[in-house]
């Protein structure tokens, strides 16, 4: 996975999902993944699964924007529900 023909700035940077989504408090600290990928391809996934496997490296799938709803983390702050 070396070669990075054909991708753009905007590949890498802005529409990057680094960050945590369910961060619950603005002074929370700020956690950024130690490592991203964007796999074009299923052989891209393969090598990348394959290093980690061999580092022993946890891998965690994150979509970008889709199904983050299911499976993702629960909500860490004490709501409430409003009936009218």
């Amino acid at each position: 996975m070396t070669d990075f023909k054909g991708y753009e700035d905007d590949d890498f940077g802005r529409n990057c999902r680094t960050h945590d989504y369910y961060r619950s408090f603005d002074d929370e600290c700020e956690l950024v993944g130690s490592a991203l990928c964007h796999p074009r391809s299923v052989q891209d996934i393969q090598a990348v699964l394959a290093a980690c496997n061999e580092s022993k490296v946890p891998v965690w799938p994150i979509s970008t924007g889709r199904n983050l709803a299911y499976g993702g983390s629960a909500l860490r702050v004490v709501s409430r529900f409003l009936d009218r």
